[in-house]
């Protein structure tokens, strides 16, 4: 059986997963993500274990989500997701997050590397199959992707240390513990008084396990 272009998996909002004002966590819709790609990539034969037994492994580039609601805790959450298409060496994946009857709460893009494992340095995607080269759509996230410009002067900064609950099987700190990390670094009255409605993040490289978080101050 062909497993499906357009992957769809249904998460529950758990206590847990819920922020103090009560509505699905930035944290909880990203590692929603991140679970149903790597569900979808498990059926397209290029998952992290398959791409590990060749001595590659997936990197996430960048993300970016576009929130109109948030879900509160019992309330089912569909996330669809599907490659859409590539560029140089980044395969493209969108996202689209909907509640039980179809209404949006919100959409992402990402890009992603395959890195060789032991040279640390991404790869060309070909050898890997057409499944992960599927066609884009003008109305995706994922085109309008760029790379961010360089913070000159933060208005914030905070220092982090890596714990161990930060890694992932790559030896890297989890792409969510980086977002965590940048609303941990914003003031709880800002947190408290609205909500967050765009996110882009662009992970640039490799760095030693430990590090400081410059944050620019936004307008709420």
């Amino acid at each position: 059986m062909n497993p499906p272009k357009i992957w769809t998996e249904e998460f529950p909002v758990r206590l847990h997963e819920i922020d103090a004002r009560g509505h699905l966590s930035i944290q909880s819709i990203c590692n929603f993500l991140q679970s149903a790609a790597s569900n979808h990539a498990q059926a397209l034969g290029v998952s992290l274990d398959h791409l590990r037994s060749s001595g590659h492994t997936w990197v996430l580039a960048q993300l970016k989500l576009q929130m109109d609601d948030y879900p509160k805790i019992d309330t089912p959450v569909r996330i669809h997701t599907w490659p859409a298409g590539t560029e140089r060496l980044y395969a493209l994946r969108e996202f689209r997050i909907h509640d039980e009857d179809g209404r949006t709460y919100g959409r992402a893009g990402s890009s992603w590397l395959i890195l060789d494992v032991e040279r640390r340095r991404p790869v060309r995607l070909e050898p890997f199959g057409r499944s992960i080269h599927q066609t884009s759509h003008p109305d995706d996230v994922s085109a309008s992707l760029e790379k961010l410009p360089p913070l000159e002067v933060p208005d914030i900064t905070r220092e982090f240390r890596v714990r161990y609950r930060d890694l992932d099987v790559n030896q890297h700190v989890n792409n969510v513990s980086y977002v965590e990390w940048a609303l941990e670094s914003l003031p709880t009255s800002t947190l408290m008084r609205g909500f967050l409605r765009d996110l882009e993040v662009n992970f640039l490289g490799e760095r030693p396990i430990s590090g400081t978080l410059l944050c620019p101050r936004r307008s709420p």
